[in-house]
């Protein structure tokens, strides 16, 4: 066998010729792994989330207030233990047996690691346990081994693992590329200097050897990189693209130039079905986050049926809460939905089913939720995940994605064993490790294309025509792990030996000037300043490449070298020969687009759109103000989701004091004082809280919370004076008005119905607002078609001719209305009521 063996060559094509025997091309992991297999050392893999649930119990185990991380453990386990074992791992790796003493944190991971628990092998025990077989002579034939990176820059412990292969009769050497350059231009010139450090002749700022391509956004660069390939489809098998990142923007334009496509997307935990897991466990916890319970029913594939979801979402858009009279009320409409098909089904138990099934789903939204200190049982996180189980397992064959998901609540059902409660911030850490960076997208894969692709430019160990770095930008690597010098010393007297940050840096280094010199013809490195809008910056090679030019060219200065390399995609845009790094392409100016023409009315036959069933004061205000709207909404069906309407806010605060002002009046008969009604309103306050407006019961928000006490007390407070004051008495809250017009049902809901001592109707609606100038202004100008409608549906159903109405500004303990008899101040308006009412109703009947 002979292997090229580089350490970023994980990943990348074994060979580049048609046809080959023995030849592998591979990384630490792949070189790892065929070391195992022909040591007779392969077993199953075994995921990190287990290691950390062993190491974690090792790290209880010896817990105490003296130990040095008993801070953080108290604080974060999950987090402690996992950064405790990548210590450990790193140490472990470089040959540590266990035995050491020096820093505390030495100290804690000499105690830890002879805790008397198991711990499942890691990448590290797995290397050291194949040093260890070849330091007993189990010969492995490997007949060759090429090294992309000199052996003095390898981490210590790949030198150990080489020089036993070495010694086993493997020959290792460094894998040659011949190197001649000619100083002939930019690019060879600058190569020459990275080399030898050898000045050549000047740079020339027509040559397009070396182009360091700046672009202004993703979109930009693509749709230039996508051109340029395009202009010379048979030049592209001499180009090899280096990408890393997501090309899902680049693919767009590469398909819209008829090109394959480079198919490489990032993992994202994010896509939907992969929420599922998480949202469940996210509403298992107290207070109710009305936020995470209605993304949970707004998804597209919810563990509840839709109608059930629906159903719930819009009990939540009436009262933002859960428990209360809308919640109830729409569970059950859930039961007798379910009882209805048990009863089609035939089932006997048809209503004892229903009752279960909808207790069931009460208990799983609301009932069954933890204090986040104390943590969810056992019991109930397997509960959770087992439901999340069975709602994808007859569905898995349709997506690859589910068995993902569906592995990850096993592992999660399995790590909660023997754990009794699981505290909020430890769950949340072992599903993060569970999840990890999350999926790939499995629709999108790279197509067949006459260039080549890698993912590092420590993968072009070849000789290269022309090289194009997509995403010339900071990688953003992690750095090491950070070891004092005290602590390197201590380790190296018990054989360990830790790479140092530099010899790190230089490998990299090493690797990003490996493709840059691998390129024989040109060299394109593509910046991008902004990515998803954020400033981005370019790659530290870009100042490597520059530097060296300027070395190269006799010493030239920063703008020099800038004007000599750096173009600009805006440069090239404006041209109707567009010529780019020796392609040319014709531009097609695109047609003039003739914007189309506004209609102002869309006649439809009076067939299409039926008149309504029924009416109502906002269906009347949208069929005067916008009849398509009317049309769209009331009759096409078209509305923004329930997700989307939850109430919050004022709003929300509305809706809430309208419910504390109907409880308060359920007898009528009852008279409040200010101070009588200040009590009963903070205990109403109190107990409707969560189903009313849970959100103030969330961490963060118990300032707001009180806030909102005082302001609704003192509104209603104000609210009774008035009625006191007055002389009225309240009649009916919610109040259902029905009358009839044009033939047809119109009804609404007057917030407060009054009486006067001779039984003349008041009517008040309440509103909650930052400012009441609104109203005021609608009042004053003769548009108050709310007050209008109101008025107009007392007089229908009675005998009195005068309906005085107002509205009453609740933040502001403020009434606005025209009327004397109900505001200390009226407001003088043009039209009575009776006057507003019918111009609305010849508006709309035509």
């Amino acid at each position: 066998m002979q292997i090229l063996f580089g350490f970023y060559l994980d990943g990348a094509v074994w060979s580049h010729k048609s046809a080959s025997i023995g030849e592998v091309r591979t990384g630490p992991l792949g070189l790892l792994s065929i070391l195992e297999t022909r040591l007779g050392l392969s077993g199953q893999s075994v995921h990190p989330v287990k290691r950390i649930d062993e190491y974690m119990k090792r790290i209880a185990q010896v817990d105490n207030e003296s130990a040095w991380f008993h801070n953080s453990f108290l604080a974060d386990p999950w987090s402690t233990a996992r950064q405790l074992l990548e210590w450990r791992d790193e140490l472990v790796e470089n040959g540590w047996q266990g035995k050491i003493s020096g820093s505390p944190r030495l100290t804690t991971l000499n105690v830890l690691e002879n805790v008397n628990i198991p711990l499942s092998a890691g990448r590290a025990d797995r290397l050291q346990a194949v040093i260890n077989q070849l330091e007993l002579n189990h010969t492995i034939q490997i007949a060759s081994l090429y090294l992309v990176e000199p052996m003095e820059m390898l981490p210590p412990v790949w030198k150990q693992l080489l020089n036993l292969l070495q010694k086993q009769g493997t020959s290792i050497q460094m894998w040659e590329n011949p190197v001649e350059i000619d100083l002939k231009n930019n690019l060879t010139s600058t190569q020459s200097y990275l080399l030898s450090d050898s000045h050549g002749a000047s740079l020339s700022a027509e040559d397009d050897s070396l182009i360091l391509l700046k672009a202004d956004n993703e979109w930009e660069a693509a749709e230039h990189l996508a051109l340029w390939l395009a202009s010379d489809p048979d030049a592209n098998n001499e180009v090899t693209i280096i990408c890393g990142s997501d090309t899902s923007i680049l693919d767009q334009a590469l398909k819209r130039h008829g090109l394959p496509i480079l198919g490489r997307t990032e993992a994202s935990r994010w896509r939907e079905v992969q929420q599922v897991l998480p949202l469940m466990l996210a509403n298992a916890w107290k207070p109710v986050d009305l936020r995470l319970l209605v993304e949970l029913l707004s998804m597209t594939s919810s563990p509840l049926p839709n109608w059930v979801c629906r159903t719930l979402l819009k009990a939540i858009n009436q009262e933002p809460g859960v428990g209360g009279k809308a919640w109830n009320e729409a569970l059950e409409g859930i039961m007798t939905r379910r009882k209805e098909e048990l009863e089609e089904k035939g089932d006997p138990k048809n209503e004892e089913k229903a009752r279960a099934y909808a207790k069931e789903i009460n208990s799983l939204l609301v009932e069954e939720r933890f204090e986040p200190k104390e943590g969810i049982t056992e019991e109930n996180l397997r509960k959770r995940c087992q439901k999340v189980i069975e709602w994808l397992s007859w569905k898995l064959g349709t997506d690859p994605i589910l068995v993902e998901v569906v592995g990850q609540a096993r592992q999660l059902q399995e790590l909660s064993l023997g754990k009794g409660r699981i505290p909020r911030n430890t769950l949340e850490r072992m599903l993060d490790t569970i999840i990890g960076a999350g999926s790939y997208a499995d629709d999108i894969c790279e197509e067949a294309a006459s260039w080549h692709v890698v993912d590092h430019p420590g993968q072009v160990a070849d000789k290269c025509g022309e090289i194009i770095w997509w995403g010339f930008n900071d990688p953003m690597t992690k750095p090491p792990n950070y070891w004092t010098d005290q602590e390197r010393n201590d380790l190296l007297k018990a054989g360990v030996q830790i790479e140092k940050t530099r010899d790190f840096r230089s490998r990299e280094a090493n690797a990003w000037k490996q493709g840059f010199m691998n390129t024989e013809k040109r060299f394109i490195g593509i910046y991008i300043v902004q990515l998803d809008g954020d400033e981005a910056y370019h790659h530290p090679f870009w100042d490597t490449i520059c530097v060296s030019a300027a070395k190269a060219g006799n010493n030239l200065s920063e703008d020099e070298v800038h004007n000599l390399l750096v173009r600009d995609c805006n440069n090239y845009g404006n041209f109707k020969e567009w010529g780019f790094a020796a392609r040319q392409h014709t531009l097609i100016t695109v047609p003039d687009e003739k914007p189309a023409e506004y209609i102002a009315v869309y006649n439809v036959p009076p067939s299409v759109i039926k008149a309504p069933s029924k009416l109502s004061y906002s269906q009347m205000g949208n069929m005067i103000a916008c009849p398509m709207k009317w049309a769209l909404q009331y009759h096409a069906g078209l509305r923004i989701s329930e997700s989307q309407t939850v109430p919050s806010g004022n709003k929300m605060i509305g809706t809430f004091c309208h419910r504390i002002v109907e409880e308060l009046y359920t007898d009528t008969s009852k008279q409040w004082s200010p101070n009588e009604a200040a009590d009963e309103v903070g205990r109403l306050y109190d107990d409707l809280l969560p189903s009313m407006a849970s959100e103030l019961l969330l961490e963060g928000n118990t300032i707001e919370k009180q806030r909102y006490r005082a302001a609704i007390i003192e509104a209603v407070q104000q609210l009774i004076e008035v009625i006191d004051r007055m002389g009225l008495k309240v009649e009916k809250t919610e109040a259902p008005l029905q009358a009839m017009i044009n033939d047809t049902s119109f009804i609404g809901y007057a917030d407060l119905v009054l009486r006067d001592k001779e039984g003349h109707p008041f009517v008040l609606d309440m509103k909650w607002s930052n400012t009441s100038k609104y109203y005021q202004q609608e009042v004053k100008e003769g548009n108050a078609l709310q007050l209008a409608t109101y008025a107009w549906m007392l007089r229908t159903t009675e005998t009195a001719q005068e309906v005085h109405t107002g509205y009453y500004m609740l933040a502001q303990g403020q009434i606005i209305s025209d009327s004397a008899l109900l505001a200390e101040e009226p407001i003088d308006s043009p039209r009575t009521l009776e006057e507003i009412w019918n111009i609305a109703v010849s508006a709309m009947n035509n």
